[in-house]
C-alpha cells in the first residue's frame, strides 16, 4: 500500500521563491537604472553648442576674440586653498571678472567664482569649496566678448589661461 501525498504550501518550495524573486530583482535593478539616468544630464559641458546630421560644434567667437587681443593670463591658487589671484596685462581694466569651474563629467558640480579688480592687472576671489577632480576654467568679462581657458587637477600653484585657438598659423610664413 502507498502513502498518501501530503501537498506542501508554495511558500515553503525553494523553487518558487527563485521563480518569483528573479524577475522582481531585474524589475528593481530596471527602475534603480533609470533614477541615475534621470538624476545627472548627460551633457557636462556648458557652451553652446551647434547640432547638424551627426556633428556637434561649439561656437568660437569668444576664443578668437581673445586671441586677436593677445590676451593670457596666470591664476595663482595660494597654499591655504582659500584665495586666488589673476594676473594679466593685457585684459581691460574691468572692475570684476567671472570664473566658471566646469566639472569634467558631472554639471551638478560645476561652480563659480567672481573676481575683484585690486590692481592693475590683477584680480582677487575665493576659490570655491568642495572641488573635486578635475575641472575646466573658463574666464570670461561681465559683457562675454572673449574668453580664456585652462584647467585645474586639484593642485595649487599656477595656472595658466590661453584662448583655445590661436590665430597665427602654426607653420612659417613663406
Amino acid at each position: 500500500m502507498q502513502a498518501p501525498l501530503r501537498s506542501t504550501p508554495w511558500y515553503r518550495v525553494p523553487m518558487a521563491w527563485l521563480v518569483l524573486l528573479l524577475p522582481l530583482a531585474v524589475v528593481l535593478a530596471g527602475v534603480y537604472t533609470l533614477l541615475l539616468a534621470a538624476a545627472d544630464s548627460g551633457d557636462a559641458d556648458p557652451d553652446v553648442v551647434f547640432r547638424q546630421a551627426q556633428m556637434q560644434t561649439r561656437g568660437s567667437d569668444e576664443d578668437l576674440a581673445a586671441a586677436r587681443r593677445g590676451l593670457v593670463a596666470e591664476l595663482r591658487l595660494a597654499a591655504d586653498g582659500h584665495t586666488m589671484t589673476l594676473h594679466a596685462s593685457a585684459i581691460a581694466q574691468s572692475p570684476e571678472l567671472t570664473l566658471h569651474w566646469v566639472h569634467a563629467t558631472r554639471a551638478r558640480l560645476d561652480r563659480q567664482s567672481s573676481l575683484r579688480r585690486v590692481g592693475p592687472g590683477q584680480w582677487q576671489g575665493a576659490v570655491p569649496a568642495g572641488l573635486r577632480g578635475r575641472y575646466g576654467l573658463r574666464l570670461l568679462p561681465p559683457d562675454g566678448s572673449w574668453r580664456l581657458l585652462g584647467r585645474y587637477d586639484g593642485a595649487e600653484g599656477v595656472i595658466l589661461l590661453a584662448p583655445a585657438y590661436s590665430v597665427t598659423p602654426p607653420w612659417p610664413a613663406r
